[in-house]
């Protein structure tokens, strides 16, 4: 899960994605980071689906959607 999760916060900080550090997009990826870490799978979907939709979403999210 750590594995997923720094996966997940590279692409959110630009090593891999379009999405900037400061962006909306990256608020609901780390907050759906959060979400997964505490056991709210089911927030964590919503705002994976939230940055899904975006135009500066990451390359590689449904990757990480899959888990």
């Amino acid at each position: 899960m750590r594995k997923l999760v720094l996966c997940v916060l590279v692409i959110a900080l630009g090593a891999g994605g379009a999405a900037r550090a400061d962006s909306t997009t990256t608020r609901h990826l780390l907050a759906g980071v959060h979400a997964f870490q505490q056991g709210a799978y089911e927030e964590a979907l919503v705002e994976l689906r939230v940055v899904a939709r975006a135009a500066d979403a990451p390359t590689d999210l449904a990757f990480y959607l899959g888990p």
